[in-house]
């Protein structure tokens, strides 16, 4: 405990001398159909329940089959797909589970190095599909060909900027294969379609990565879509919706004047979900709603959030000692889980994935099937 004080007492130092200064939650990306949808206990086919059956509906089922890496006890909860080691970013796509775990080696530069891994959603041999040294892991997210890492580069020659630390997102084969670098950005949130990456440039501009709304193909140079200066951006059909201070706004994916959906003083958030209709955000305040076209605003619950995604109907959420649930208009509120500080949760079709406190050093990926 001692040795780990004092790790976390230098690590401050650092900070002090020109390190980041700011602790960070996990991105979220999630880019899912819009017509799928996620049905709760009670639900029928027709659309969302109703009720006091739905507002106190069971819980997901528990599922079979778990896999808990070497050296570790196998998880007593059937709903444990995994334990890993200290993740907190995670994502999906249709058939896998991505997450990011930060080691931290307690050397004397005090920095961690970044593994990515993966594993069948059901559960099953755990992949490494890279691993490098890095102030902060940020964001992750996928698309058909590659896994996405957005990351705080480590330089052990250089503590001071403009070397050090530089926000840099980089790409990494599903099938394996070296890091390529896509440009400086990815804090927070990003996006892809297949084709290219929208990001929010890294406020430190250089002549490869230029500050703003970005968008990049694997292997190109980004092309300046907007010059605003945001962490946190998403894709919708046509459209790129993103955050800045207290504005949501939506452009046309090709560029051109923002369109403002939401401006008001609000402080802090760090996600942005497009479903359906509607676009989903959260600030230090709570929860919001707009509609995608433009409209009024809705607040749909109060409080500080880690991670936010939305699927037929549902907003699903992650706070403190708390898996919540609610229906789009914010009624129906409910905690699915309540242990291990869950975070970095993620919907599919017939699931919901997230990671879970297990001890200091593991984490327990977990699956809630409808």
């Amino acid at each position: 405990m001692l040795t780990k004080t004092l790790a976390f007492l230098a690590a401050a130092l650092l900070v002090s001398c020109g390190g980041p200064t700011e602790t960070h939650d996990a991105g979220l990306l999630v880019i899912v159909p819009e017509d799928a949808g996620v049905r709760l206990s009670g639900e029928d086919a027709g659309g969302p329940p109703s009720g006091e059956d739905a507002a106190a509906g069971a819980p997901f089922q528990p599922d079979a089959g778990s896999d808990s890496g070497p050296g570790v006890s196998p998880p007593t909860d059937p709903n444990v797909v995994a334990i890993v080691g200290p993740a907190a970013l995670l994502e999906i796509d249709g058939t896998t589970v991505y997450w990011g775990e930060e080691h931290y080696d307690y050397s004397w530069t005090m920095f961690p190095r970044v593994v990515v891994k993966s594993m069948p959603k059901s559960g099953g041999p755990q992949t490494t599909l890279a691993e490098f040294p890095a102030l902060v892991a940020w964001s992750l997210g996928v698309d058909a060909s590659n896994v996405y890492i957005g990351s705080s580069l480590r330089d052990d020659e250089c503590w001071m900027p403009p070397c050090s630390a530089p926000m840099t997102l980089r790409a990494i084969p599903k099938a394996g294969g070296p890091l390529s670098f896509i440009a400086h950005c990815g804090l927070r949130q990003f996006a892809s379609d297949d084709e290219s990456v929208f990001c929010g440039g890294w406020i430190g501009a250089t002549e490869d990565s230029p500050s703003g709304i970005l968008r990049v193909r694997l292997g190109g140079s980004p092309v300046l879509l907007n010059d605003t200066l945001t962490s946190v951006v998403t894709i919708s059909d046509g459209d790129v919706f993103f955050r800045e201070l207290g504005f949501v706004m939506r452009m046309p994916k090709t560029g051109g004047e923002p369109t403002s959906l939401f401006a008001q003083p609000l402080n802090g958030g760090k996600t942005i979900k497009v479903e359906s209709r509607f676009v989903y955000f959260d600030t230090q305040q709570g929860i919001y709603r707009v509609p995608r076209l433009g409209g009024k605003p809705a607040m749909l619950r109060a409080g500080t959030i880690t991670s936010l995604d939305a699927r037929g109907g549902y907003v699903f959420w992650t706070e403190q000692h708390c898996l919540g649930v609610m229906r789009s208009d914010g009624s129906g509120e409910r905690c699915l889980e309540t242990q291990g500080n869950p975070q970095s949760v993620h919907v599919d079709d017939t699931a919901l994935f997230f990671i879970r406190e297990r001890d200091a050093t593991t984490r327990e990926i977990v699956r809630l099937t409808r």
